[in-house]
């Protein structure tokens, strides 16, 4: 469909990671310029509301997971997901934002890498020994580490849309540009034995 230069806000697996088009971070800018001039302290809120807190010392828009009250000392924190910068944290204080604030589209996007199985890899002892894969649902140390020594070395990372599902999620492929070279984050994880695309895979998964 298109493609696009990313930041990785957070890999959590190639099945689901953070990223955002704001690789600049200029529109995060312009966000916290206007929350700095529009925000007001508030003690509590509707759950559907977006308010902000601090974060990284800057102020950042939050959607509240959950409120923790301490039966002792009856103080409030609250459970936070950063809506643009893709990260959970606790806080104690929060603040209100106008509802033009708070309808700016979220810099964070879910990303998945596009038709793919994981590959668990089991050595199984006999006369001669051998190591077989088996599909998985969950990702091996081995996926994480791959992705992160081709990512922490790159000069820039585009993404490769193959897929948009409801303005929030994005299908398709990471494109780790090095030097002179592109690799593409998925034929790097197949060369090394840690995912599957073949197709009789999703074939035989779909009729099931």
């Amino acid at each position: 469909m298109s493609t696009f230069p990313i930041k990785i806000l957070d890999f959590k697996s190639a099945h689901m990671f953070f990223i955002t088009m704001d690789v600049e971070g200029k529109k995060q800018q312009k966000i916290s310029e206007l929350i700095i001039k529009d925000h007001k302290k508030i003690e509590d809120t509707c759950s559907n509301e977006i308010v902000a807190v601090r974060y990284n010392d800057q102020y950042a828009r939050a959607n509240i997971l959950e409120t923790i009250v301490n039966d002792q000392s009856m103080v409030k924190n609250y459970n936070c997901w950063l809506i643009d910068f893709g990260q959970r944290i606790i806080c104690n204080i929060i603040y209100q934002l106008p509802k033009y604030i708070q309808n700016i589209e979220p810099n964070c996007k879910i990303a998945s890498l596009s038709n793919f199985c994981y590959l668990n890899s089991i050595l199984e002892l006999g006369i001669k020994g051998s190591i077989t894969s088996n599909q998985t649902c969950c990702a091996s140390s081995g996926v994480i580490k791959c992705t992160f020594d081709l990512i922490s070395t790159s000069d820039k990372i585009v993404f490769d849309l193959k897929q948009e599902i409801a303005n929030v999620l994005l299908i398709g492929d990471l494109l780790i540009h090095k030097d002179d070279t592109i690799l593409s984050l998925s034929e790097q994880l197949e060369r090394r034995g840690l995912i599957t695309r073949s197709e009789s895979v999703f074939q035989a998964s779909s009729g099931s």
